[in-house]
């Protein structure tokens, strides 16, 4: 039986675009032709009023089955520059968030016995997809460009929220299907909606550039959340 699920923050008692990730939730769960889920906003909350662990920083994640709704509150993923690889394992498609992710398994214990952080996947035909765990964005001169969601990535949170910015910010974006050696050299950094944005500290063992219009939109990601 497929299980959906969702990875949030909790800042202070409170999860940014906790309606966005409700939304998603159900939605995914029609798609895996799941019964809706219950009440997630009271089970959220209930799961923050009982936390004991004195942290105002947490991670918290749903699972639902059809039938059994789980809420598990975790420490925060570090949001440390990390090291990535470009992944073997090639991505197969992965429009509705489900626990079914052997592929994504795969490429982080790829990442893992190699020293690395996390990985990067890539398309059978060798487009830029995205990370295990993230999107991912990268600036080429004065444009922001993001794989299309035709690829089959995740709709992601966190993607939705970095294109919000952008246009916000005016930066030209454009979403399309890139080949690896497209982002060599590039100011290349990941994004997810627990972390935010996350700077690629290494790709295949390369320095990643940084950029000043990363630190901008990491510093306005939570920004009205």
């Amino acid at each position: 039986m497929s299980t959906v699920y969702e990875t949030m923050r909790v800042m202070s008692g409170t999860v940014p675009f906790l309606e966005r990730h409700i939304r998603r939730l159900t939605t995914n769960a029609r798609k895996a032709g799941l019964a809706e889920p219950p009440d997630t906003s009271r089970a959220i909350a209930d799961a923050i009023e009982r936390d004991e662990s004195g942290k105002v920083d947490r991670a918290i994640r749903l699972y639902w089955d059809g039938q059994v709704l789980t809420v598990k509150l975790q420490d925060m993923p570090s949001r440390a520059p990390m090291k990535i690889i470009t992944a073997s394992v090639r991505h197969d498609g992965y429009e509705v968030k489900t626990t079914d992710r052997d592929t994504f398994d795969r490429a982080r214990a790829e990442a893992a016995a190699s020293g690395a952080d996390d990985a990067l996947l890539l398309t059978p035909e060798g487009f830029v997809a995205e990370g295990t765990l993230f999107a991912v964005g990268w600036f080429e001169a004065e444009t922001l460009r993001v794989p299309t969601l035709d690829l089959g990535i995740l709709p992601s949170i966190g993607r939705e929220r970095m294109l919000e910015l952008a246009e916000q910010l005016g930066f030209v974006v454009e979403e399309g299907r890139f080949l690896r050696a497209e982002i060599e050299g590039r100011p290349v950094f990941a994004v997810t909606a627990t972390r935010g944005i996350v700077r690629i500290a290494t790709l295949d063992g390369i320095p990643v550039t940084d950029d000043e219009r990363i630190t901008v939109l990491d510093e306005a990601f939570w920004r009205g959340s």
